[in-house]
C-alpha cells in the first residue's frame, strides 16, 4: 500500500483519523504534508501482525497562526516487523505544533526494528512546538531508536547564503526547503 497526501489550509478545523490493520508481509508507505489550519489533528494507528514494513514520512510546513497536532501509534504484535516514522515540522509566526509517537511492542514481537524521528524548526520566538516519543517495549530481542529535536535556523547558514547574494527571506526559504527534504 502506498499513500501520498497533501492537506492545504482552508481556514477551518480538520481531523484525520487513519487506522491500518497490517496483515503478515504487508508493506505500507505513507508520505504526507500539511500546512495546518485553525485547528488540525492527524492520527495514525497501525496494528502490525508479522513481517510488516512500515514507512511513515511527514513534511509539515505550518502557516503563521495555524495549529497542527499529530499522534502516531504503532502496535507490533508478532515477529520481525520494521517501522520507520520520520516527521518534520516547520513552525512560523504564532503557530502551534505537537507530535506524540508511540511504539507499543508486545512480548511476541521478537526482531522488531523501529526508528522514530521528529525534527522541528522554529522560525520565530513565538512558536509553540511539543514533541513526545513513547517506547512501550515488552521484549529484549528488538532494535529500537528514537530522537526528537526542536531548533532554530542556523545563523551561520543564514550568513553564508546572504554572503552569496541571497536576501534574508530567500535565504530563510532555502533553509526551510533543505530542512524539509
Amino acid at each position: 500500500l502506498e499513500i501520498t497526501r497533501s492537506s492545504k489550509d482552508y481556514g477551518g478545523w480538520s481531523l484525520f483519523d487513519s487506522r491500518f490493520i497490517c496483515h503478515p508481509g504487508s508493506k505500507i508507505t505513507i508520505n504526507f504534508e500539511n500546512e495546518g489550519s485553525k485547528y488540525s489533528q492527524e492520527n495514525f494507528y497501525f496494528k502490525c501482525s508479522s513481517h510488516v514494513e512500515l514507512n511513515l514520512s511527514g513534511r509539515n510546513n505550518i502557516k503563521p497562526g495555524n495549529e497542527y497536532h499529530q499522534y502516531v501509534q504503532v502496535k507490533s504484535q508478532n515477529d520481525n516487523n520494521k517501522s520507520v516514522v520520520d516527521i518534520k515540522n516547520v513552525g512560523r509566526e504564532n503557530s502551534n505544533t505537537s507530535f506524540v509517537g508511540k511504539y507499543d511492542v508486545s512480548p511476541f514481537s521478537i526482531g522488531f526494528d523501529g526508528e522514530m524521528s521528529n525534527a522541528n524548526l522554529m522560525l520565530t520566538k513565538n512558536v509553540k512546538m511539543h514533541t513526545r516519543p513513547i517506547l512501550d517495549i515488552h521484549t529484549k530481542e528488538i532494535q529500537c531508536t528514537h530522537g526528537c529535536t526542536i531548533s532554530n535556523i542556523n545563523k551561520e547558514h543564514m550568513y553564508y547564503l546572504q554572503s552569496r547574494g541571497f536576501d534574508k527571506d530567500s535565504a530563510k526559504d532555502i533553509l526551510v526547503e533543505s530542512f524539509l527534504c
